[in-house]
């Protein structure tokens, strides 16, 4: 069995590098244009509720384009924020304008990579790194002999250091893509062809055009496919294999659901919710795997990851 995770919001908890993602806006807006900390947070939650007033039309671009929407996860929701204050500088909202002064010229889209950039730097502790539950189970995963992948759109080099601070072992997949527990980052889910590839999944549409992460999942061909993000993680693989239902037709894409997870992604996978049809869609919550069996179509193992006692069947 063959089962690629991503990483982040995955395998690991987010929220701590979500805050210091916005503590890092925070002291460079103090620091660089001299605006205090409470008139940050003020521009901050009117440019939140702005976007999540209309999450659908606010998230993360690429290249003008939308490749994961605002309300999918902590990152999204502040690459969205930076986005729009982008957007506001030609026209700030009313009582902002002196912040839109003293920061003439510059981008927020870029103060959020840095702060991302940044994020990245920060010294390994259990909260930044796979939590006890994923170590757990990927121990066991390796034991009985399944082949893990991680799939992320952050660095190899950064995964495999927080992977083996948790006490994991992976190798880097350009040096042996033939290893049982691999990493494959940069994976650049992310990114969009030139061509929009327009999918609806219930209330939203996502582009599909992922050529990079497309040619991941054909060469990996895996039986599961876990993450925490729809638009970025999820949404090929089962329009993949919805077209060529011959070729995956024992695949199964699990969604993550954490407390960030949007309730549109949700609700489709519950509306759409069939044990024969391919791929097999389901809904995990944290730190509970349902898995199925792909040949009889029936769910035969429940892995409670607070439990590395439980064997995967």
């Amino acid at each position: 069995m063959k089962i690629i995770f991503d990483f982040d919001g995955t395998l690991t908890d987010i929220t701590h590098e979500h805050q210091f993602v916005l503590h890092f806006y925070e002291d460079v807006f103090e620091t660089r244009f001299g605006i205090h900390p409470k008139q940050f947070q003020h521009l901050y939650r009117t440019a939140h509720e702005r976007i999540f007033s209309e999450p659908e039309k606010h998230g993360w671009l690429y290249g003008g384009r939308m490749s994961a929407y605002c309300d999918e996860d902590l990152f999204m929701d502040c690459a969205s924020v930076m986005t729009l204050l982008d957007v506001w500088k030609d026209d700030p909202p009313r009582g902002f304008e002196e912040i839109f002064q003293k920061t003439k010229g510059v981008s927020f889209i870029e103060i959020a990579e840095q702060a991302h950039e940044a994020m990245r730097e920060q010294p390994l502790t259990p909260l930044n790194t796979p939590e006890a539950g994923s170590i757990s189970m990927i121990q066991r995963m390796i034991k009985n002999g399944d082949e893990v992948v991680i799939v992320s759109n952050s660095s190899t080099d950064i995964i495999m250091k927080k992977c083996k601070f948790a006490g994991l072992d992976p190798v880097d997949h350009e040096r042996d893509p033939s290893a049982q527990f691999r990493v494959r980052g940069q994976a650049r889910k992310y990114q969009l062809d030139d061509t929009p590839d327009l999918v609806t999944f219930g209330s939203r549409t996502v582009d599909v055009a992922r050529s990079s992460y497309r040619k991941i999942i054909e060469d990996e061909h895996p039986q599961f496919i876990l993450g925490d993000v729809f638009s970025l993680d999820l949404a090929l693989p089962i329009t993949m294999a919805r077209k060529e239902p011959s070729l995956y037709n024992d695949m199964q894409v699990y969604l993550i659901r954490r407390p960030y997870t949007s309730p549109w992604a949700t609700e489709y996978i519950q509306n759409t919710m069939n044990p024969n049809a391919t791929p097999f869609l389901s809904i995990i919550q944290r730190h509970i795997f349902l898995l199925r069996n792909a040949e009889c179509g029936m769910r035969n193992a429940e892995l409670n990851l607070q439990n590395p006692n439980v064997t995967l069947k």
